[in-house]
């Protein structure tokens, strides 16, 4: 079972609607769960508010929530 979630504004690098959209999936594995990105395994770094996502990136961050 596997979970679909495109996302393009969310998660590093910074794209717009218009960019290619990465896909996203969060899939059932023997140990729970696990997200990929691009078919990858993807560990979320990230911050939430308004914060300077280029000080996000600078300190190695990866992901930031918007709403």
């Amino acid at each position: 079972m596997a979970v679909t979630i495109m996302a393009s504004t969310v998660l590093l690098p910074f794209a717009t609607l218009a960019d290619n959209p990465v896909r996203v999936e969060v899939v059932k594995t023997k140990d729970g769960w696990q997200l990929l990105r691009g078919g990858k395994p993807y560990f979320i770094k990230g911050v939430g508010g308004d914060a300077s996502r280029a000080l996000l990136v600078q300190f190695g961050g990866n992901s930031f929530r918007v709403a």
